[in-house]
């Protein structure tokens, strides 16, 4: 790979995550350039006659070095895989929420769009706010128009199919596991594609297990921290915008507020709820496993 095109590789990967990247500048057998999160980092990469790459990470400083570090030593773990665009990503959102929906999206990215989301600025929604995921979730609706599945359980279907995973002797990861595997291959009844990323949540074989024969045959990636890649993002902000929305309107419905995560916070907003509208109706607003539903139970 010609550095330059590195380069280009890099700098999207580490603005996907919210970086400002700095021009590349050449040096001794190889290139540097900056990396700005609230203070300088300098980042050399080398290359030798045989095309090998090596990385010094000795200039990175400062908190953002681990992750800057982890997002490219991610890069190459998915060169290793031979992954390109087009690519379907996948991720979840609300799997630690108590409140709300569990949400997954599959986004189907090729060249084209890919270059319109890093333009967009799309990255790894945990990095942002709500106004900007939702402002984002649209635009990326227009630029992957009919290129998209989101697969949503609201917290009483949600409920009801944990119960019936339990009986079974499975988990949240199981069902989670299948979402998303519908999700993809509703996707690719519109699209035709071969790669497909998702962000690991759980033992590979889950996701296997969960995806028809035929969709076993195509090239399956599970990668930690997978936002890094511009098609997970992508799923991330649809996701995540999804279970903001429904969050709202589920707040709206029972004149309540509703946050998210499963903090001391969340267990007053619960008890508040239990209060006016009664222990019952709590199933239709919250995942019930959650050990916030016992603290609530103890006030």
């Amino acid at each position: 790979m010609e550095l330059q095109d590195l380069y280009n590789e890099l700098k999207s990967i580490l603005q996907t995550a919210g970086y400002r990247i700095g021009e590349m500048e050449p040096i001794d057998y190889g290139m540097q350039f900056g990396i700005d999160n609230g203070r300088r980092n300098l980042l050399r990469v080398y290359q030798n006659k045989k095309g090998r790459v090596k990385y010094d990470y000795s200039q990175l400083k400062g908190d953002p070095a681990e992750e800057i570090i982890a997002l490219i030593e991610g890069k190459r773990n998915r060169q290793q895989h031979d992954l390109d665009f087009p690519l379907i990503g996948s991720d979840e959102a609300g799997k630690g929420d108590y409140f709300g929906p569990l949400v997954c999206a599959a986004v189907h990215v090729d060249k084209n769009a890919a270059a319109g989301l890093i333009r967009l600025g799309v990255r790894d929604s945990k990095t942002m706010d709500d106004t900007d995921i939702l402002l984002l979730q649209s635009q990326i609706e227009k630029l992957v128009s009919g290129r998209y599945e989101i697969v949503e359980l609201a917290p009483g279907l949600y409920n009801q199919k944990i119960e019936q995973y339990r009986q079974r002797g499975q988990k949240l990861n199981h069902l989670l596991a299948n979402m998303h595997a519908f999700a993809i291959e509703r996707l690719l009844k519109k699209v035709q594609c071969n790669n497909i990323l998702v962000d690991k949540f759980a033992d590979e074989s889950l996701m296997i297990q969960a995806l028809s024969a035929k969709s076993r045959a195509l090239h399956l990636v599970q990668l930690p921290s997978a936002e890094a890649n511009i098609a997970v993002a992508a799923a991330s902000v649809m996701a995540r915008g999804r279970y903001v929305r429904r969050l709202s309107q589920l707040s709206s419905q029972y004149n309540i507020d509703l946050g998210k995560g499963a903090s001391s916070t969340i267990v007053e907003q619960g008890r508040r709820f239990v209060r006016k509208h009664g222990k019952k109706e709590l199933n239709q607003i919250a995942k019930l496993h959650f050990k916030t539903t016992q603290q609530l139970a103890s006030f």
